[in-house]
This record gives C-alpha cells, structure tokens and sequence, in this order.
C-alpha cells in the first residue's frame, strides 16, 4: 500500500512539474534576428501604377519569383481577404510598425497589397535553436505610400510570423496530452522583406529599359 502511496504522489509530482513548465511557457528565448531592417524602396511612379506592376509581377507564375513569394497570392486592400484592422491589430504585440499601420487611415491605403500563402508552406528562417534554422511562416503587407514628385514608397511589414521550434509535451493540447509541433509567434525577420523589396525594384528597372 505504502509502495502504491509514493508511487502516485511521485506521478502526481511529474505531472504537476511538466504542467507547471507547460502553463508557464518554460522555453529558452529565441535570439532576435542580426540582419537590419529594410530601408523602403522608392519607385519613380504613382502608388496605383506601381501596385498595378506588383500585382502582375506576383501574378506571374512564369517568372522566377524568390521563395517563398512563388507560392503567394496578392489581395488589394479592401479585398475580402486582407486582413481586417482588428486582426492586423491583434498580430502586431511583437511589431510597432505593425501596429502603427492600423492608424493609417483607410484612404491612404487604399494602395496596398497583401501577400497570401494559402497553402501555409513554412521555410527556413533567420530564428535558430541550438545552431539550426527554424521552420517560419508569415504572410507580407505591401505599404504603397506617396512619395513626392509622382513617385511610390514602397514597404514591407511580416503579418502573423511564427516559428516551430520542434515538438513537445503538452498536458492541456486540443486533443489531451501529447506531443505537438510548438508553434509560437516571433518578432518579424528582415531577410525575406529585404530580398522582396529587391526583386520588385530590379524588376522595376527592367521593366523601365534600365
């Protein structure tokens, strides 16, 4: 009896150590990414023609397009499938430029472009774990702003970036305890932005004869 006694309290202590690690999110800290932020890129025309331009830049499946906005669909702003404000919002806990965004006025985004992966295929980020690459998903907001002179600003924000860290135990899952791909929201990265901004403004310049 005794022997059963300790052997419960002894799992019942286990259990209350990974349920208190679970609740208490008991992960190391993920280092922020080195790489700077993209400078916005300015294109010498109007904010509608340049989004004409990257609407069928994107659209256009015979190209080479950088991963992994090959595999992205564009949506204007005021589309069905932009984000509303509230969920813009509500993503952007980790992002000031995020949220800085819901206080643009819908006028004067009226512009943009949002970048869909509706397949949801992740990529390697600039997060690492123990030395190697995380599996990363976002979706992309095109900022076309204004810039003097006819010309476009154009800027890139991450919408919703996450990361999986792996797999791990978790006593309160959707479906019971289990194993589950530990998916947690990050900082947005730079690189991909960075190499975005790039290919739509060389694609800009050959379009123009330069």
């Amino acid at each position: 009896m005794k022997r059963f006694v300790l052997f419960a309290i002894l799992v019942a202590a286990v259990i209350v150590v990974v349920l208190v690690s679970t609740l208490a999110g008991g992960r190391p800290q993920l280092p922020p990414p080195s790489s700077p932020p993209p400078a916005p890129v300015t294109l010498d025309a109007a904010p509608g023609d340049v989004k004409a331009f990257v609407i069928a830049l994107i659209n256009d499946k015979t190209r080479s397009l950088p991963m992994p906005f090959d595999q992205m669909s564009p949506h204007s702003f005021g589309d069905a499938s932009f984000p509303p404000d509230y969920q813009i919002a509500a993503a952007s806990k980790q992002d000031p430029a995020l949220e800085a965004y819901t206080r643009i006025a819908a006028a004067n985004r009226a512009n943009d472009i949002y970048l869909f992966d509706s397949l949801l295929k992740n990529w390697e980020s600039e997060y690492q774990l123990n030395g190697r690459p995380l599996l990363f998903h976002c979706n992309f907001i095109l900022r076309l702003a204004p810039a003097g002179n006819g010309a476009t600003e154009l800027s890139v924000l991450e919408y919703q970036p996450q990361v999986n860290r792996g797999s791990r135990f978790v006593i309160l899952g959707k479906e019971g305890p289990g194993t589950y791909d530990d998916i947690v929201n990050v900082p947005p990265t730079n690189k991909d932005r960075s190499v975005l901004l790039d290919f739509i403004a060389s694609e800009w310049k050959k379009s123009r004869g330069r």
